[in-house]
């Protein structure tokens, strides 16, 4: 009878750097499947072939596996963003199409990677929670200084940049929970539609028409 193999510390052919990419991924999706409280770092190690103990060559704890996963994503996207936003020069409007585009894009590239900030941050701990919330500040703070450059430049109307900041990335990652690959609109289409909506909100046209007495029928 021929008896399975063994598992070892890694699996027959992958190096420490390609084990701990399987564990990253492997992970990100138990994780997206069963929620950081429900993901269990045994069926982890089953996923990835290898022994329960060996993951602990790779990674301290479920803890920080959530830490990396988050942090490389936010990395990401910190980085894409700006090179994004270098294209558009100083022009506040077409900064704010580039910043909607990429993280439409972005986010609908990497569903499960986004679900996880999105739904998990809440289980991160201590140092691990502060260190990733500098990081959503920072890419926040891409947004809100569009739109005070856009206020200064006289492009913007808005009272409460900090209060469109929110109000727009609220909008723009809600793209996620209704998107489809396949559907009726691409992530293209659906950013040029959402950056079209938003700049027409932050231009204040509506509060300008109101401004303007409609001539009596």
């Amino acid at each position: 009878m021929i008896r399975p193999r063994a598992k070892t510390g890694r699996p027959a052919g992958l190096s420490g750097a390609e084990t701990m990419r399987a564990i990253r991924a492997e992970g990100a999706r138990l994780i997206h499947e069963h929620g950081y409280a429900g993901m269990s770092l045994r069926d982890l190690a089953d996923r990835v072939g290898i022994k329960a103990s060996s993951l602990y060559n790779h990674i301290d704890s479920k803890q920080q596996l959530l830490f990396l996963l988050i942090e490389h994503h936010m990395r990401l996207a910190l980085q894409g963003v700006d090179a994004a936003l270098a294209e558009a020069g100083g022009d506040a409007e077409a900064r704010l199409r580039l910043f909607v585009d990429f993280h439409i894009g972005f986010h609908t590239g990497r569903p499960v990677e986004a679900a996880i900030c999105l739904s998990e941050l809440r289980c991160l701990e201590g140092e691990n929670r502060r260190a990733i919330v500098a990081l959503r500040d920072a890419y926040e703070a891409r947004l809100s200084r569009i739109i005070e450059d856009g206020v200064a430049a006289g492009a913007f109307r808005v009272a409460d940049a900090r209060l469109a900041t929110l109000s727009i990335l609220g909008a723009i990652t809600g793209v996620l929970t209704w998107y489809r690959p396949g559907g009726r609109l691409d992530p293209t289409a659906i950013a040029t539609a959402y950056g079209d909506f938003l700049v027409d909100g932050l231009r204040g046209r509506q509060t300008a028409a109101m401004d303007t007495k409609a001539p009596r029928p």
